[in-house]
Parts: structure tokens; C-alpha cells; sequence
């Protein structure tokens, strides 16, 4: 169904309409109100998000309710899915994520989490009506093959893992869920305003962490407005204040999360079709997201968010859509970073990063290749593990080597660079506004040299694989090559590392035969959209690293799938 530029896609019910004077919604209103009052008596520290809720979940059902007449079992909860992926890590679902992953500690205990019970759900209901197979006819040769190599991938390295349950439990958050979200979503999004609702329930979902996340820095660190506020902000934000409870664990998921939503939902805020509520969210959730990236201090988001930007401008021109929230987006970010004050700011920042980084390995220097990997540290309660606490190994449980997990005796030239780090227990230097460290750029060389492992990794484990999740076992130093690619291979073995290379291949292709396309259409923007998010996030886990789940948290694969699914845009197959 192609839909002109101009045509209204999704409207919103107004506050006199039926599904605003629903009992039911009464009462949702009613147990919000009551949560309000009890989590202010017990708990007030998650009462900003709490009351977040009620506005985002009324309008995600105001929305929803928009097509509730035409709407089957199967529409009904992929719309939920959509709305809950962004939500996986609030409160509520924290709470029952962390009972089922600890009471009692088996990793399949994964089965009970709600986006994997409705996603299977769905499955079995496509299956029993038959429109599975249409749903698969519809999807791209390309697309196909890659997911089936991922899927064989993850369980033929869960069965070569030295921790076969684990392994298949980490493989079903990173790999089977995203490819079901996909697979569900591909069975609406052959009706266009079933795209834009799907868009813009993810970025209704978004607008609790985002700005949760915000709440969180204002209350532990004020507006900064100075260099010495940022670098405070920066080097205590993981430790200081409520941000990792409030969002998904450290700043590192939070930017790997704003990459795979921002760039669908800036397009969304772009289209005439869409309705001015609509467009106010989505561009809400776009703004938030680019203030997110400046304070998290993620060089290589801002610079992949300046080019997909600049790419979106043009675009936008082309299609005669409104170019304006791209163009300030834009603007903002390198405002911020080009001017003076900005390059000033940065600078200092880049020197206490690289502190840090020194500081931190201090910790972990005296490991030697020879010996058993050191256990990392459980998860904190209401947390995701960060680069510095890698726990997706065994989803919430602490996790030991494995016999056929091992890490690798690194090289003369690894141990050399290792002896001239700080010994363990040197202490943290006090002064974050000190010019320099050694001239040279700390955390960029650690990446390279992460990298540089995973090249020894993939050199035992690159045929089979050693598991998903297993990485941070394999290299307790690093816990992460800081590349998507190198880390599927290492984890999934050949068969993942081809099938998302294909994936990656396929959505950059996609992305730049719609970019140049002269055809003028919201069907047409929309496909964009999904693929874009698609193609900037991928993109982003190849040079900067980033999860497709953690700690039973599937939030990026998730969005992920949908993105692709509404990127692919073909439509569904009568045979």
C-alpha cells in the first residue's frame, strides 16, 4: 500500500472518545495513582519514573486503541512488544527480570521473561494460522540466509561451549528473540500505517529511560555548565547517582540504545503524514537522544550521528518533507563540538578518560594469560554489568571459565604494553582537570588493542564459536573487542560471523537504494526510517562495539529487529 507524502497516516483519539472513557483505563489511571503514593512512601528514589509511566502507557494505549476495531490477537501484541522493548529495564519488569534470573539461578529461566513469552506467543499463533510462511516468502533472500546462518551459529557454538545452557540461554536473548521480533513485525508492517504506529509506540517506550536518564543526572550532578561539572559528570556517572537504575546499567548501553531509536524517530519527526502529536514525540525522543550523546561524551556516536544526520538533510530536501529537526540536530552537535568552549571541554575530557582507563586496568594488570580468568563481580541489584563489570556470560549469575573457554597467553608486545600500566592498587589520581596524561589517547590504543586479542580469539574459536556471552571470560582485561563483528565471531563461531556480515551488507545496500531513489512516498520514508536506525546502529557495533542483549536485558536486538523489519518493507506473498 503506497500512501502519498500528504496522506494522514495515524491519528489520536481525542479526550472525549471511547477509549478515553474506558473503564478499564480508569482503572490503569487509578493503580498508577496508587503506585505514585506507595513508591513516594517506600521508595522515592524511582518516583520520577513512576510518574512517568502513566503519561507514556496512556498514550501508548490511546494509540494502540487508534486501530483496536480492525486489530487481531496477533497486531494487538506486536504492538505491546513495540511499546514494552524500550520499557524492559524500568522498574517493574527489572523486578520480575531479576526474580526469575536468580530464584531459582538457571540460565533458562530466560523462557519467563514477558518479550520472550509474547514473542513466542505470536510465533505460535502465526504458525497455527499460516501466515508464517507468508511472512517468511516476504522476506529478502539476503535477510534469510543471514538469519538462518546466525541461528545456526549460536547453536552450534552453544553446543561446542564448555557451557552448553548458558551459552544457548545468552544465544537465545541475542539472536532467536531478535529474529522473532523481526519475523512478528514483518507480519504488520505490509500496511503502512501499521509502520508509523509500530515507530512511534518504540519512541513513546523510549521517552521513560531518556528521560529518566535525565531526571537521574540533574538530581545527582545539576545542569553542568562548566568543564569541571562535565568531567564530573562523566567520570562519577556510572558510580554516582541513580542514571545506570534508571536506564539500562552504564552510559555505554544507554548510547548503543539512543543509536538504534534516534535515527527512525528523527525521520518520523520529518514527515507531513504524520500527525502533529506524532511528530512532537518522535522529535522529543531526538533531541533527548543527541543531549544524551554530547553528555555521555561517545566520540564515536557523535561522529556517526554528524553523518547520518547530514545524510537525513539531504534526503529530507528531496523529499519535500520538513527538514527542520534534522538541520538543528545537527547544528547543536557541532556547535557543541567545534566551538571553543566545546573543543576545550572534549579535550580535558578526552585526558580524564584516558586517566581513567589507566586507572582502571591497574586493577586488572597482574592477569596473566596462563592462569584462570578472575571471576567478575555479580551484577548489582537494579543493574546491567558495564564494560568495567561484564556479566552477560551466564545472565545474572557469576561466571567462571569454562574447560573449553580459556583465555590466551598474550604476545610479548601485549605484556609489554601491560607492564608499563599502573600496578595494582595504585590509587586513583584526585585531580580530573590535569592537562595530560602522556600525550596520546589512552582508550583509542586499548580498543586497538582489544581488537587485536579478539584476532588470537577467532584464531581457537573462529570455526565453531565459544558461545555466546563468553567473551568477557575469554578476555577478563578488555571483556569486549569493541567490535559487533569480531565478537559474534569469536562467540558465534563462522556460520553467526557470515550471517550478520550478510545482515550488515544487506541494510547498507537497502539504505542507500532507498536514499537515491527519486520515488516520493510515506511508504517510501518510512522504509527509511527502519533502515537507517538499522543501518546506523550496525554500524556503529562494527567501530565502537555494542550488545544485542545483556544480563537478560534484549532491548538493542529487539529494537534492532523491528527496525529491520520495517526497513525491509516488501510486501507479503499470497502463496
Amino acid at each position: 500500500m503506497s500512501v502519498g507524502n500528504d496522506e494522514k497516516l495515524v491519528t489520536w483519539p481525542g479526550p472525549t472518545s471511547g477509549s478515553w472513557r474506558d473503564w478499564r483505563l480508569g482503572s490503569l489511571i487509578a493503580v498508577w495513582v496508587v503506585a505514585i503514593a506507595v513508591v513516594a512512601a517506600v521508595k522515592p528514589v524511582h518516583l520520577s519514573e513512576i510518574a512517568l509511566y502513566g503519561p507514556v502507557l496512556f498514550l501508548s494505549l490511546a494509540l494502540a486503541s487508534e486501530a483496536a476495531t480492525k486489530a487481531t490477537r496477533v497486531s494487538a501484541i506486536v504492538l505491546g512488544i513495540a511499546s514494552y522493548l524500550p520499557l524492559s529495564n524500568s522498574w517493574f519488569p527489572r523486578i520480575w527480570r531479576d526474580l526469575i534470573l536468580r530464584v531459582p539461578q538457571h540460565p533458562f529461566m530466560v523462557v519467563l521473561l514477558p518479550e520472550v513469552v509474547t514473542v513466542t506467543v505470536v510465533m505460535a499463533l502465526l504458525l497455527r494460522s499460516g501466515a508464517l510462511r507468508k511472512v517468511l516468502n516476504a522476506v529478502p533472500i539476503p535477510l534469510r540466509c543471514g538469519g538462518i546462518l546466525m541461528l545456526a551459529g549460536a547453536l552450534v557454538s552453544s553446543v561446542a561451549s564448555g557451557s552448553p545452557s548458558k551459552a544457548a540461554a545468552n544465544a537465545l536473548m541475542s539472536v532467536a528473540l531478535p529474529v522473532a521480533i523481526f519475523f512478528a513485525v514483518r507480519s504488520l508492517v505490509h500496511q503502512t500505517d501499521n509502520s508509523a504506529r509500530i515507530l512511534l509506540l518504540v519512541g513513546l517506550g523510549a521517552l521513560l529511560p531518556l528521560l529518566c536518564g535525565m531526571v537521574a543526572i540533574v538530581q545527582a550532578f545539576g545542569v553542568p555548565t562548566s568543564v569541571a561539572a562535565l568531567l564530573s559528570l562523566k567520570m562519577n556517572l556510572n558510580f554516582k547517582g541513580d542514571f545506570g537504575v534508571a536506564t539500562f546499567g552504564n552510559s555505554t548501553h544507554m548510547v548503543d540504545f539512543v543509536m538504534v531509536v534516534c535515527p527512525a524517530l528523527t525521520v518520523l519527526a520529518t514527515l507531513t503524514g504524520v500527525s502533529n502529536l506524532g511528530r512532537a514525540i518522535s522529535g522529543t525522543v531526538a533531541a533527548l537522544g543527541v543531549i544524551t550523546l554530547l553528555l555521555m561524551f561517545s566520540r564515536s556516536a557523535i561522529i556517526v550521528s554528524i553523518l547520518w544526520l547530514a545524510g537525513l538533510i539531504i534526503y529530507t530536501f528531496r523529499q519535500r518533507n520538513r527538514p527542520g529537526l534534522p538541520i538543528t540536530l545537527l547544528l547543536v552537535i557541532l556547535g557543541v563540538v567545534l566551538s571553543p568552549a566545546g573543543r576545550s571541554v572534549y579535550g580535558s575530557l578526552a585526558t580524564a578518560v584516558n586517566r581513567m582507563v589507566l586507572e582502571h586496568t591497574a586493577t586488572s594488570n597482574t592477569f596473566s594469560g596462563s592462569q584462570t580468568p578472575p571471576r567478575s563481580q555479580v551484577v548489582p541489584e537494579g543493574g546491567t554489568p558495564s564494560i568495567e563489570n561484564p556479566g552477560p556470560s551466564n545472565l545474572g549469575q557469576t561466571p567462571t571459565s569454562s574447560p573449553s573457554a580459556q583465555p590466551i597467553q598474550r604476545t610479548r608486545t601485549e605484556q609489554a604494553s601491560q607492564a608499563t600500566r599502573p600496578t595494582q592498587g595504585a590509587q586513583p589520581n584526585s585531580s580530573l582537570t590535569s592537562s595530560t596524561v602522556d600525550g596520546s589517547d589512552v582508550s583509542l590504543e586499548q580498543r586497538l588493542e582489544s581488537l587485536k586479542y579478539s584476532r588470537l580469539l577467532i584464531e581457537r574459536y573462529g570455526w565453531l564459536g565459544a558461545g555466546y556471552g563468553q567473551y568477557a571470560s575469554l578476555d577478563p582485561i578488555y571483556t569486549s573487542p569493541h567490535n559487533l563483528l569480531a565478537q559474534v565471531w569469536v562467540e558465534g563461531g563462522l556460520l553467526s560471523f557470515v550471517g550478520l556480515l550478510i545482515v550488515v551488507a544487506y541494510m547498507a545496500w537497502r539504505t542507500l537504494t532507498l536514499f537515491l531513489s527519486p520515488q516520493r512516498s510515506i511508504t517510501k520514508d518510512l522504509e527509511f526510517a527502519g533502515a537507517l536506525s538499522s543501518l546506523v546502529f550496525l554500524f556503529q557495533g562494527v567501530i565502537a562495539g555494542t550488545n544485542l542483549a545483556l544480563n537478560g536485558t534484549g532491548v538493542w536486538g529487539g529494537i534492532l529487529g523491528i527496525m529491520v523489519a520495517v526497513g525491509v518493507g516488501a510486501r507479503l506473498s499470497n502463496s
